[in-house]
């Protein structure tokens, strides 16, 4: 097991001698022959590591809920007014979490979910209805996360969940699978940046004129009925529909501050696709 983080309950010299109370081997380093690592606030790069070798992952309140359960000793005696609060903290916590488990359906129900980007609601607030709908909201983006929630300015997770054919959820479609209405204020917010976008398509459409069409359709291993990838500009848009030959797929549309940084996405797109083994069909 290895600790990354900090932790709100306990100093970390505390956690790991309760884990080693309780017979766990506490190393220093991620590695592929690392069994867990329980991670606190600001998990930083051992927290990705993990991640990326599919190692299983317990924060804070799931790691003291297993050390409860297999009855390790905690605290000196001397702290037992202190540790009376913790334990009413713990409880709390507990009851909390059991009051916010869903039910076991629902699009985000026991999905790994990223969030990267700017959102009308702050994304605290996003995070705890994730939760609350029984999704398990990580940092970093890998072959393991199931989807990734993005709001403006999406950046290298956006672009590397799109890479991985990660499911991609705008902050509309995300409250829409919650339930959630939007608010007046977001709707007006969200009207003007949709009539500029129209505004800007036809002055983006004129000057690439001489350019040459920007859109492709790309395949992978179309002989065992495999995936495909396209991509369109109109205008500052760029739209993208991928998934497996035969299939509809999922479409996804990006708008950019200028036509040129639409180019250069959709071409950098292309490039990554046809490293990965994609080719003109």
């Amino acid at each position: 097991m290895v600790l990354t983080g900090t932790f709100s309950e306990y100093k970390r010299t505390e956690l790991k001698k309760m884990l080693l109370a309780a017979g766990a081997k506490v190393t220093g380093s991620v590695s592929g022959k690392t069994d867990c690592l329980c991670y606190g606030a600001n998990a930083g790069s051992k927290f990705d590591k993990a991640e990326a070798l599919g190692i299983d992952t317990y924060d804070e309140s799931e790691t003291l809920a297993l050390l409860n359960a297999s009855g390790p000793a905690k605290t000196k005696k001397k702290a037992a007014p202190k540790k009376t609060a913790t334990k009413a903290k713990r409880t709390a916590a507990k009851k909390a979490k059991a009051a916010a488990t869903p039910a076991s359906s629902g699009p985000f129900s026991g999905k790994k979910v990223v969030i990267t980007g700017t959102f009308e609601i702050k994304r605290t607030e996003l995070k705890k209805m994730l939760e609350a709908a029984g999704a398990r909201v990580m940092s970093g983006v890998s072959r393991n996360t199931d989807c990734l929630v993005y709001g403006e300015n999406g950046g290298s997770k956006y672009n590397k969940a799109e890479q991985l054919e990660i499911d991609l959820y705008d902050e509309s479609e995300t409250m829409a699978l919650l339930g959630t209405t939007a608010t007046a204020s977001e709707k007006k917010a969200k009207k003007p940046a949709k009539k500029a976008a129209k505004k800007a398509a036809p002055q983006a459409t004129a000057s690439s004129g001489g350019g040459g069409s920007h859109s492709i359709r790309l395949v992978a291993d179309s002989s065992s009925g495999g995936k495909f990838w396209e991509c369109s500009l109109d205008g500052c848009e760029m739209t993208t529909t991928f998934g497996k030959l035969g299939s509809n797929g999922q479409t996804r549309t990006k708008s950019f501050a200028s036509e040129e940084k639409a180019v250069k996405e959709f071409e950098k797109q292309v490039r990554a696709k046809k490293k990965k083994g994609y080719d003109e069909e």
